[in-house]
C-alpha cells in the first residue's frame, strides 16, 4: 500500500511529466514554422539599373497577391527624373509575376503599365528580374 507521501510523490512526478509532454507539444508547430524559409518576397529589395541608377522594389502583404512599389532614382523612360511604379503582384512558387501602373517625376499622371516578373533564387538569396538584373535584400 502506497503512502499519503508516496502518492503526492507519485502525482507530482505525474504532473511534472505532464508539463514537459505540454511543453513540448506546444514548441513542435513553433519549431515547425521557425524552420520554415521566410517569404522571400515580402520586403523590400534593391538593385543597381543598367543606367547606373537606384532601383527598389517593395513587396508587401502576405498570400499569393501582393501590393508592389518600384522606384528608380533616375529611370531612362523618364528622361533621368525619377520613376514610380505601382500595382499587384501574383506569387507563384518562386517567381512573383507584377503588373504595375508607371508614373514619372513625383506627381505625374500615369503613363502606361508595366509588367516584370522576378524569380527568387534561394541558393543565393537574390532575385532576377526579366531584364536580368540582379537583386538583393535591403
Amino acid at each position: 500500500m502506497e503512502t499519503k507521501a508516496g502518492t503526492l510523490t507519485g502525482r507530482r512526478r505525474a504532473a511534472i511529466v505532464i508539463g514537459i509532454l505540454v511543453a513540448v507539444l506546444a514548441a513542435v508547430p513553433a519549431a515547425a514554422i521557425a524552420g520554415q524559409p521566410p517569404d522571400p518576397f515580402l520586403g523590400s529589395w534593391r538593385s543597381v539599373d543598367f543606367d547606373g541608377s537606384n532601383q527598389k522594389i517593395t513587396f508587401g502583404g502576405p498570400g499569393e497577391i501582393r501590393r508592389v512599389v518600384y522606384l528608380d532614382d533616375m529611370g531612362t523612360i523618364c528622361d533621368g527624373e525619377r520613376f514610380f511604379a505601382e500595382g499587384v503582384g501574383f506569387v507563384d512558387g518562386n517567381t512573383i509575376f507584377t503588373f504595375l501602373e508607371q508614373y514619372c517625376g513625383s506627381a505625374g499622371a500615369p503613363f502606361g503599365d508595366l509588367g516584370l516578373e522576378f524569380t527568387y533564387d534561394p541558393a543565393t538569396g537574390t532575385l532576377t528580374d526579366g531584364f536580368d538584373i540582379v537583386w538583393t535584400r535591403h
